[in-house]
């Protein structure tokens, strides 16, 4: 319907004043519905993570206990989960983890071991970064990976610790 409506109203093809006004209103209606469905989501999945961080079972549970069942799961649901418990162990077990958890077939898999990684990651850790590339399909994965390279860049920068400046500086070569 949306698209229907946008085609009828677009300024290039209905050159009229009252079609340009509409299609202003049409635009903004849009606009307001997805920002409202984007909003609901990260609700609900912030009041996801922060319910599985206080669980005190999980809290419990031992690093190897929680590998286990994120290797030998089926269900999406509870691999997710699995992921954000162990998103509080922050150590080179985990990054090796959840490093594998984004070439999982499943998109939320995915998006939340990004999610996790996101915090986690320094410098030291963009050469995995690139490898997690090549073995990703899905488009917002890959552009995650990517945010996640600059953001670590920028903020070992701040930092002055990033030894591959080398990398991101333009200069002129003289040929």
């Amino acid at each position: 319907a949306y698209r229907r409506l946008v085609l009828r109203y677009h300024p290039d093809i209905n050159h009229t004043v009252k079609a340009s006004g509409r299609f202003r209103e049409i635009v903004e209606a849009y606009g307001t519905i997805l920002d409202f469905a984007r909003t609901s989501v990260n609700d609900s999945s912030q009041e996801l993570y922060t319910s599985i961080k206080k669980d005190p079972v999980v809290k419990k549970m031992k690093f190897e206990e929680l590998e286990n069942r994120f290797k030998y799961s089926s269900s999406s649901q509870l691999r997710t989960s699995v992921l954000i418990a162990l998103g509080m162990y922050r150590d080179e077990r985990t990054k090796k983890l959840l490093f594998d958890a984004i070439r999982d077939e499943d998109e939320n898999v995915q998006l939340t071991a990004l999610k996790i990684l996101e915090k986690a990651c320094h410098f030291r850790d963009i050469p995995r970064v690139f490898v997690s590339l090549s073995g990703v399909k899905n488009r917002k994965v890959r552009r995650g990976l990517f945010y996640m390279i600059f953001r670590i860049k920028k903020q070992s920068s701040r930092d002055n610790s990033f030894p591959c400046d080398d990398l991101f500086r333009e200069e002129k070569v003289a040929c």
